[in-house]
């Protein structure tokens, strides 16, 4: 591991600390799952494979449970789901998620051992499982796990004992990473990542992390660190270097087909040459495809689809090669396919980290008072945060506090008592909102909206978390305008609490650039975006989907902005009314699964 080292961190047990100097954007390292599962809530809507979510997915024609977006993921997922499929089967419906990460964690150390890749740092036997600080109640839970993994082992696998299987379920619920969807969103699985479990919490943290569905980046390249190849291999990688480096920027894709299974590769403008040639390179060498490129040479268009993040798309006709570059590959064509990637999180540094000094990542949200952070933290991580923002409880009177009119104070009763009542509003406000009833939720907030005015300072979290709420909701009913104004105000309130890198900021300031856009406020709406650019490119970096999307945007923006708005208004005035996406349950607030 180049950029960090185990260490015993003072009052904390083991930790990971920099080896050498890194700045914001930096990947200390990207790591791939022991094992991961989606969630028992979106068995039915995420592909068990790549965690993407999809309205049609393919069943598992076996065990009638896992699902997947076509063949090609299924395949891909088979070497970890067979064991499971017979299982399943054998069991006559599928467990819980927990039991379901346990048994995949299980079946992998028997083939491969404790240690299954030369940079792990951390072995499953080392791990902290904290069954013994665990509630009564819990404890409870814990035994009925245990007894139903047993039933749920099959007999033909290799038999562990009753204080193995307890270590791993103990291991899951208190290390156990919440996995998102591809675009960050929502989360939608659950995994374990044995070295991420090494990095301590802060509340204030110099890192964070986030999942870049195997697109992998470092903080630098070494030439020396590729793989041996033959020569065969060798001489593929060559010419498709020498392709890319004499051919026009038009060349954007790269399909590596062996058989049914298609592995598709986007080439970035931003990539260099080198880099290019070493995602080439290495995916050929690993999976020993034959690399079909795709060139828009025949036929060149642009014409607006249904995806991306505002729903536009550039997409480009597939062709044939130049005569002279396809005799110099020696290669046919193919059409462009969809991604098919494993799972992979980044560890990026959100500002300047000194070396020696501790990497830290935030495990609950910030926007929590101090207190409510420490008792999070104790309840299902066993640990008291002495943090210097939990000690000092930094922020805190921001976050509680009072409004001021003309210059004078709103007094303190005033405060508590509007503080009380939107705790209680925002209890009802959330029933509704499980209940779906979002007309009641958009009523529940403006009355509390209401009384808030002039009470509450903008920074107090339950007027954000208000705020937040309708906003969403509101986009979601189609009140942009409206919405617009609300989620203005949240970001300027976050602006005030969170760390200027958080990654939380990022995205808050990217739906707020959305919704003004939709409300036909370009131009803030292009500010918000460039913002959020900036805040996501250090905490997903640059070829993460959301940070290409807005990249795009802002580019195209950048080249024409009056055929860019004459675009928006057509796109709008052409497509039918429709809902928006149904607001989620709850962001991805928390780094760690909450139990």
């Amino acid at each position: 591991m180049e950029f960090v080292e185990v260490f015993d961190s003072p009052g904390k047990g083991r930790g990971l600390r920099a080896t050498k100097e890194l700045w914001a954007g930096d990947v200390l390292f990207a790591e791939a799952p022991l094992a991961s599962v989606v969630c028992d809530s979106h068995a039915s809507s995420v592909c068990h494979s790549c965690f993407r979510r999809q309205e049609k997915l393919q069943r598992c024609g076996q065990c009638r449970f896992a699902q997947y977006c076509d063949r090609t993921c299924q395949r891909a997922a088979w070497e970890e789901h067979k064991q499971e499929c017979g299982a399943i089967k054998g069991y006559d419906k599928a467990p819980n998620e927990n039991i379901r990460l346990a048994a995949r964690i299980l079946w992998r150390v028997d083939k491969e051992g404790s240690v299954v890749s030369d940079l792990q740092l951390s072995t499953l036997d080392e791990m902290e499982d904290h069954i013994c600080d665990m509630s009564p109640d819990d404890l409870k839970e814990f035994k009925v796990d245990i007894h139903n993994f047993l039933d749920y082992w099959p007999r033909s696998s290799k038999p562990h004992t009753v204080d193995t299987v307890s270590h791993v379920l103990g291991v899951i619920n208190c290390n156990g990473f919440m996995v998102s969807d591809q675009r960050g969103l929502q989360a939608v699985g659950v995994g374990l990542f044995p070295n991420l479990c090494l990095v301590n919490h802060d509340c204030w943290p110099n890192c964070t992390v986030i999942l870049n569905n195997g697109k992998q980046s470092s903080a630098k390249h070494d030439k020396a660190a590729l793989p041996q190849e033959s020569e065969h291999v060798r001489d593929i990688s060559e010419r498709l270097l020498v392709c890319l480096s004499v051919s026009r920027p038009s060349i954007h894709s790269i399909t590596l087909r062996r058989g049914g299974f298609v592995l598709f590769i986007s080439l970035l403008s931003s990539i260099s040459h080198f880099k290019t040639y070493f995602i080439v390179h290495t995916i050929i060498l690993t999976f020993n495809f034959t690399p079909r490129i795709n060139h828009p040479e025949k036929q060149e268009f642009l014409a607006p689809m249904s995806s991306g993040l505002f729903g536009f798309l550039w997409c480009i006709g597939d062709s044939q090669f130049p005569t002279g570059v396809e005799r110099m590959l020696n290669l046919s064509l193919s059409p462009c396919v969809c991604v098919c990637v494993c799972v992979r999180i980044e560890l990026r540094a959100l500002g300047k980290i000194n070396p020696g000094e501790e990497v830290t990542v935030s495990y609950v949200d910030f926007l929590n008072l101090s207190e409510d952070r420490k008792r999070l933290l104790k309840q299902q991580y066993f640990f008291d945060c002495t943090c210097e923002y939990c000690t000092n409880k930094t922020k805190d009177d921001l976050k509680m506090g009072g409004a001021e009119v003309e210059g004078v104070k709103v007094p303190e009763e005033k405060v508590k008592e509007i503080t009380d009542y939107s705790r209680r509003m925002l209890e009802k406000m959330e029933k509704a909102r499980m209940d779906a009833n979002y007309n009641e939720v958009v009523k529940i907030c403006r009355d509390c909206v209401e009384k808030q005015e002039n009470v509450l300072a903008d920074t107090h979290i339950y007027q954000l978390r208000i705020w937040s709420t309708l906003s969403e909701v509101l986009s979601y009913l189609q009140f942009f305008e409206e919405a617009a104004t609300f989620a203005r105000k949240m970001v300027e309130g976050y602006i005030k609490l969170y760390h200027p890198n958080s990654a939380q900021l990022g995205m808050a300031t990217m739906r707020a650039g959305v919704t003004h856009w939709q409300a036909g406020l370009i131009e803030l709406a292009h500010s918000m975006i460039c913002k959020a650019f900036a805040i996501l490119m250090i905490t997903h970096g640059p070829i993460h989907p959301i940070t290409k999307d807005l990249e795009m945007e802002l580019r195209m923006f950048q080249q024409n902005e009056y055929v860019y708005q004459s675009m928006r208004e057509a796109a709008l005035q052409n497509q039918p009314m429709r809902m928006m996406a149904e607001p989620a349950n709850e962001g991805i607030k928390n780094l760690f699964r909450r139990k």
